[in-house]
């Protein structure tokens, strides 16, 4: 059996909805008939607590214990709804420091993914924002990384640090790790920063010798609503235009896989 494909979704800013685009990608694809495990790496817990949001104090097992080597993965994994979830918790937040100067300190994800990697079809890794150690984990285990952009004009900082902790991951650890694409979110084609922004974007994936995504996700309270109300935009607003803007841009991600871009 096939094992599955990991992706990582990162960027060193925060409030570029690493989370919410982690979160529409895992359902999106579940909705295609594929088998999704999503990990929050993030000690904010953001997918933790749309997810999990009644049972945050019941969190027995998380993947924090998966980088401590505190048992099995599959001891992490909670159902929730059309894909499986493994939680964060604030513990995460010590990572860096109790990691540091480990030997395999790159590899614990990656090393406690093989028990559940011939689970599912696709693994997707929402990161947090600041953290070397827990970022490094996540592309060292990664096939895919896609780097979701605010159209702002503050989208573009962070992204030359992200190429400094990417470079050596591909270099060191993980030579195989792949950049698909920036995904231009929060986008509004009548606005000239809109536009803009993506004009300015298209010389940084120059950079990184990568593309955009030609599928952007619209700005729409629908997103925040979803995940208020606890459930995925494909639950909440079957009929939406930012939904439709998801499913094109799952499309264009798996006709990517199939051309082998």
């Amino acid at each position: 059996m096939q094992n599955a494909k990991v992706i990582s979704i990162v960027n060193f800013k925060g409030g570029v909805a690493k989370s919410t685009t982690s979160q529409f990608m895992a359902y999106g694809l579940a909705e295609k008939g594929y088998r999704v495990l999503l990990i929050d790496l993030d000690q904010q817990q953001n997918t933790t607590y749309t997810l999990m949001q009644d049972d945050l104090l019941d969190i027995e097992k998380s993947i924090y214990d998966v980088f401590m080597k505190n048992g099995n993965i599959k001891d992490t994994i909670y159902n929730a709804g059309s894909i499986d979830f493994i939680p964060s918790v604030p513990d995460m937040m010590q990572i860096d420091f109790e990691l540091q100067g480990k030997p395999d300190q790159p590899y614990r994800l990656h090393e406690g993914l093989r028990d559940v990697e011939s689970d599912y079809d696709y693994i997707i890794l929402d990161t947090p924002p600041a953290s070397p150690t827990i970022i490094m984990n996540a592309l060292t285990a990664s096939n895919d990384c896609i780097i979701p952009v605010k159209a702002d004009s503050y989208s573009l900082n962070g992204i030359g640090l992200l190429s400094n902790s990417i470079k050596p991951v591909q270099k060191y650890t993980n030579k195989n790790l792949k950049i698909v694409g920036f995904l231009l979110g929060f986008y509004d084609n009548r606005l000239l920063l809109s536009k803009g922004i993506k004009g300015q974007l298209e010389e940084v994936a120059n950079i990184f010798e990568t593309k955009i995504f030609e599928q952007t996700i619209r700005n729409a309270v629908a997103l925040s609503e979803a995940q208020a109300m606890k459930q995925s935009i494909f639950e909440y607003a079957p009929k939406g235009k930012v939904t439709d803007d998801i499913r094109v841009f799952i499309n264009e991600y798996l006709e990517g896989e199939d051309n082998g871009n």
